[in-house]
């Protein structure tokens, strides 16, 4: 009897993955990985602030292209049991796989949806990216992000995307003037001499995952959004095929 028990499974692993990334993500950010340094330098009338940031471990970008590819599946083989169930046989389709779609496209939607039900092909269809509407909207899709995260980890490189830290003087003047350049690990901001009585705060900004150039930069918290939306919202949907 068919039913989404694989793609269930598919979707428990991704969520044991994305506790562990939690974890160590939690780690790295408990262990203050950032420094700031200031000092005046009378010679040029500045004062300066540096701030160097640690990278994360790459384990954690590998425990996230983890995440997207138990999901990315998950999708697979919701469509290959919804196949299975309305045809009563094992599919011998080799092109099965849940469409991601950024413009509409009936024909690859239909090779890659074969012999799923009317009721099923409805659901997936109102569920593809290009219902958000032209690019850059549909990049706002939840599938869209788990597909294209996906790519990227098993065809491209692991999807580190950035870190980095916010720097902030509650104390000085909006128009306090600045300039900064890149040093290793960190950046140097040059303010006028004197500044050394304002506060300055720093935090690291959230780790994201993916590519820039891609189009798809997504935090843990967007991983967890997306499973929630695969597993609480999609999957109960599709449960009423197997009727």
């Amino acid at each position: 009897m068919q039913s989404l028990r694989h793609a269930e499974l598919r979707a428990a692993r991704a969520l044991h993955h994305l506790e562990t990334l939690e974890e160590r993500l939690n780690a790295f950010y408990a262990s203050e990985p950032y420094s700031v340094e200031r000092f005046d330098d009378p010679e040029h009338d500045r004062h300066i602030v540096r701030l160097r940031a640690d990278d994360p471990d790459d384990e954690i970008f590998i425990i996230a292209g983890e995440v997207a590819h138990a999901l990315r599946c998950a999708l697979d083989n919701a469509v290959y049991s919804l196949a299975a169930f309305a045809l009563n046989t094992i599919p011998d389709s080799t092109k099965l796989q849940w469409p991601v779609l950024e413009k509409p496209n009936p024909s690859m939607f239909k090779t890659q949806t074969a012999g799923l039900s009317p009721k099923a092909r409805a659901i997936i269809e109102s569920l593809q990216p290009y219902q958000l509407g032209v690019d850059p909207a549909y990049r706002e899709h939840a599938l869209w992000q788990i597909h294209k995260l996906d790519i990227i980890d098993k065809h491209r490189r692991i999807p580190i995307d950035i870190h980095g830290f916010a720097i902030h003087l509650p104390t000085a003047p909006r128009s306090l003037p600045n300039s900064s350049r890149d040093i290793e690990r960190g950046v140097e901001v040059s303010l006028p001499l004197g500044s050394h009585i304002y506060e300055i705060r720093a935090r690291p900004e959230p780790v994201r995952f993916g590519d820039e150039k891609e189009g798809v930069r997504v935090s843990i918290n967007q991983l967890r959004r997306i499973h929630q939306i695969i597993t609480q919202d999609i999957f109960p949907r599709l449960a009423s095929c197997f009727a």
